[in-house]
């Protein structure tokens, strides 16, 4: 599947919560999946599923200052992810 999404990304540091960075864009994302499904016993299967998603962003950097303890936050562009999942099901 594609489409768009309306993205909210977020970064903060651990001990200061006045420092924080809050980005809205709306980009173009994808989605695919793959899985397969096979019985082992009349009532009993295995079941293997991965999924990978795309969205189009922009690479950012947030940077508060050079003077502070704070560190470079950086945001990655057009970042993937990539979803595995597997299981043992029983039908009763």
């Amino acid at each position: 599947g594609a489409g768009m999404a309306y993205v909210h990304r977020r970064s903060t540091y651990d001990y200061d919560s006045t420092v924080y960075d809050d980005n809205y864009s709306t980009a173009i994302v994808a989605q695919a999946t793959a899985g397969v499904q096979f019985y082992i016993s009349p009532r009993t299967g295995i079941r293997l599923e991965a999924s990978a998603m795309y969205m189009g962003l922009q690479a950012r950097t947030f940077d508060v200052n050079a003077h502070t303890l704070i560190p470079v936050m950086n945001y990655v562009a057009n970042p993937i992810a990539v979803r595995y999942s597997s299981g043992l099901f029983i039908l009763f």
